[in-house]
């Protein structure tokens, strides 16, 4: 399953997320991670972080968006800011329909440079707790909220947009100043950037048959886009500014796809049975699919049909202007410069290597499940590396074919370094190495041991530490030469992670948090009695239970910072 706040993969039936602390509640009281259903005839199943939602009454709806209802003509009146504390306010009735989905963001990213179309993460990035109830900075700073239903993050961390229980809508930066948008939301999507995000209104709980608003979070301002809105399978630009919806929902086959760049007068792009993948801010670059599994790419005057028996999960860049996707069960690239979609790859593209790995200060970076494409934070998918049907492909810098790294049916541990030029991975106990993509790759064994399982290592692969499966951890130094760190260490996803700020590794071991350099000379303990621990920015987060309180603390340099405390 996945953490209905942050997105990461977490064990099923958790309670609280071990990395951001959220609250894993069932659907009748929160939202679960779950495939959007249309109402006639369900999509073609997606893969990874989904939508979150939860069911109309009567049928469920598909993943959606939050709005408030607002005057019929023209903009809506500026909202008004609020500083400090946040609101409190009385729950709805459990019978009062609810439907909200947070973009997750998921961690997608492809070689390249971080300056490049990436984006980085503000320095206090905010998240929320629903354990503890409270909106937190990696400062320490916190304020108290009780009645979030669901939030949706910006690329960069720095604000949320969030629905209360209510069906009310507000916006909240790392300041913790506050902005109410909106009453009787029902959905709410937010672009990359988070400079806009559109919302659609509703107060008779007909989610075929809402208000769509573009919201600008510089100028406070709303701008109503259409009536009569399909409220699922909205998409919207990166910035935001730019969304792509359904009108005249009649099902799965019988509707009409529209967009309105700017928030501008709309228009109608096609119909019977159209939905949106991916739109630019320009609205110049807009990906979609018919109910046939046609795949057709708009230049914002004309429609045309680029290719046929498209499946599976759609890959787009940060600008909208490259595509990987999959057709028969192989991976096909496209620009519009293009004639036509090229095959790259004899197998099916289901996932994409992120730069940076264990070391999440490269994590959250790109932006997020928006129609039925994830896109993704950089510039170009050329010279990037994906995985497709168990095979590791790198894509060459031309963007015209891929090369088969390794067949994954042996595959371990996988890590692209933060700079996308080199990669290492766990093949049947080797730790292996590419220092440099190109058609002729050689791949280098740094290490050989039956017994291997698992690594962790920093952002540009200088500093490795190797995990066998008889619970010991080492420090990788040559080819020749490994340091014992730990003999009593049993991996897990929870249980280890690298500090960039510390150039140290982060372990728990009998329930104790441990850091280490080099060697178990270097071993030190920093905390007891811990339960979790990842990497975030630079540091590490990781939490404590003690006699019913769980205690979630931030680690850069010094000192952790308490980021938030709740019983349980």
């Amino acid at each position: 399953m996945f953490c209905n706040q942050c997105g990461k993969e977490i064990p099923d039936d958790t309670t609280f997320c071990p990395y951001c602390g959220a609250k894993q509640e069932s659907i009748e009281t929160a939202p679960t991670a779950a495939q959007p259903v249309e109402p006639v005839q369900p999509m073609p199943e997606q893969q990874a972080a989904q939508p979150i939602q939860q069911p109309m009454p009567e049928q469920q709806a598909a993943a959606q968006p939050f709005v408030q209802p607002q005057p019929v003509s023209g903009a809506v009146p500026p909202v008004t800011e609020k500083k400090g504390g946040l609101p409190v306010k009385i729950l709805i009735p459990a019978a009062a329909a609810v439907v909200v989905v947070v973009v997750l963001l998921a961690v997608l990213l492809l070689g390249g440079k971080k300056s490049s179309g990436v984006m980085n993460y503000a320095k206090d990035m905010l998240r929320y707790n629903y354990g503890s109830e409270t909106f937190f900075n990696l400062s320490g700073q916190s304020e108290d909220a009780d009645d979030v239903y669901s939030c949706c993050t910006s690329g960069n961390g720095e604000t949320t947009i969030y629905i209360t229980d209510e069906r009310e809508l507000f916006y909240i930066d790392n300041k913790f100043n506050e902005v109410s948008i909106a009453d009787e939301v029902y959905s709410v999507w937010m672009g990359l950037t988070g400079e806009n995000f559109v919302y659609a209104v509703d107060d008779n709980d007909d989610y075929y048959d809402t208000t769509l608003y573009l919201y600008n979070v510089k100028s406070k301002k709303s701008t109503k886009i259409d009536t009569g809105v399909y409220a699922s399978s909205i998409c919207v630009s990166p910035s935001g500014k730019t969304v792509a919806y359904l009108k005249n929902y009649e099902g799965y086959t019988d509707n009409t796809l529209y967009l309105s760049v700017g928030g501008k007068d709309p228009v109608k792009v096609d119909k019977d049975g159209c939905f949106p993948i991916a739109v630019s801010d320009s609205g110049k670059n807009f990906f979609y699919r018919n109910s046939d599994d046609k795949l057709y790419y708009y230049n914002g005057k004309d429609s045309e049909k680029i290719e046929t028996n498209v499946s599976g999960t759609f890959f787009v860049n940060s600008t909208v202007s490259e595509l990987l996707f999959d057709k028969n069960g192989k991976t096909y690239y496209y620009t519009p410069k293009m004639k036509e979609p090229l095959k790259v790859a004899g197998d099916s593209i289901d996932d994409l290597v992120q730069p940076g790995g264990a070391a999440t200060r490269s994590n959250w970076l790109c932006y997020t499940y928006t129609g039925q494409a994830y896109v993704c934070g950089v510039d170009s998918f050329k010279g990037g590396v994906f995985k497709a049907d168990g095979y590791l492909y790198w894509l060459n810098d031309k963007g015209t074919d891929a090369v088969k790294i390794v067949n994954s049916d042996s595959l371990g541990a996988v890590q692209l370094s933060e700079d996308g030029k080199s990669l290492l991975y766990i093949r049947s106990g080797e730790l292996c190495k590419i220092s440099k993509f190109n058609e002729d790759m050689k791949s280098t064994t740094l290490y050989d041991d039956e017994y291997l399982t698992h690594f962790v290592a920093s952002g540009d692969l200088s500093k490795i530490y190797l995990i066998t499966d008889e619970d010991e951890l080492y420090y990788y130094k040559s080819q020749k030469k490994i340091e014992k760190i730990s003999n009593d260490f049993t991996y897990d996803y929870d249980n280890i992670a690298y500090s960039e700020s510390q150039k140290k590794i982060f372990y728990i071991e009998d329930d104790d948090l441990y850091s280490a350099t080099t060697s178990s000379k270097s071993k030190t303990v920093v905390k007891p009695e811990v339960e979790s621990v990842s990497s975030m920015q630079d540091g590490v987060v990781f939490s404590t239970y003690d006699d019913g309180t769980t205690t979630m603390y931030y680690l850069e340099k010094k000192d952790p910072v308490t980021l938030s405390e709740y019983d349980y």
